[in-house]
């Protein structure tokens, strides 16, 4: 299991990961000292802090991405970070994972250095590079997007060859899989905005390493996006974590 950008209630309030005083609001001689000093960051409720941290670790994440201030709001109020995650800002981190099937390659991608997240294109050239490099290890390279869905479209060409399967985040609507005709080698999935569905992807193939490869839908993978919805039978285990859904 996999958790990307934008999973916390930190990274909503500060999605850049870091706290920014909007321009067009000056601090006042009343404003908090954290509102006029950017270095001291405004963190949600603590409570939501604990249970996160409960949560997650219940979940079981493989590997998930924290930005430095959600990783700071965990630590702060609830005393550590979920297991699995790693910290991501302004540099691709990899992970790998030994499965069944073979070795799986993550690489967290950082968060875009233009207005709205977007990347740049030395961003770009570095996440291929680190992508290259993780390849050469890795039987399944997997790129994980905090970039939205238009930063995501323009870095397809560049993912070919490259990485095997993009799982976005960001701004844009969320889709089960999008197979791209400037990289029919690259499996894309973006999540529900609004952290109502779970993507699922299963491959049922690896890629084979040295050819142009078309992922084929039912024969190569399979891929689903699962809305949350209160026909689904509910996770005791979650429940007695933050309680009963609403009625």
């Amino acid at each position: 299991m996999l958790a990307g950008a934008d999973e916390f209630v930190a990274d909503g309030l500060v999605p850049t990961g870091a706290f920014v005083l909007p321009a067009a609001q000056k601090p006042s001689q009343a404003a908090p000292a954290a509102l006029a000093n950017p270095a001291a960051p405004v963190y949600p409720a603590r409570e939501k802090a604990a249970l996160a941290l409960k949560a997650y670790n219940y979940l079981k994440v493989d590997a998930g991405r924290l930005s430095p201030y959600t990783a700071g709001w965990l630590k702060k109020s609830a005393g550590a970070v979920p297991s699995g995650f790693s910290v991501v800002d302004d540099a691709p981190v990899a992970v790998s994972m030994n499965t069944r099937a073979g070795v799986v390659g993550v690489l967290f991608f950082p968060v875009g250095k233009n207005p709205g997240r977007t990347p740049t294109e030395e961003q770009f050239a570095q996440v291929v590079k680190a992508g290259n490099k993780l390849k050469f290890s890795s039987d399944l390279v997997i790129g994980v997007s905090p970039w939205g869905m238009q930063g995501e479209r323009d870095f397809l060409p560049h993912a070919q060859g490259v990485f095997d399967c993009l799982l976005g985040a960001g701004e844009g609507p969320g889709f089960a899989q999008s197979i791209s005709g400037s990289a029919p080698g690259v499996l894309w999935a973006r999540p529900d905005t609004s952290g109502r569905a779970v993507n699922v992807i299963e491959i049922m193939e690896l890629p084979t390493r040295g050819q142009a490869g078309n992922w084929l839908e039912g024969i190569t993978f399979k891929a689903s996006l699962t809305y949350l919805e209160m026909k689904l039978a509910p996770d005791r285990g979650m429940i007695g974590i933050i309680g009963e859904p609403p009625k």
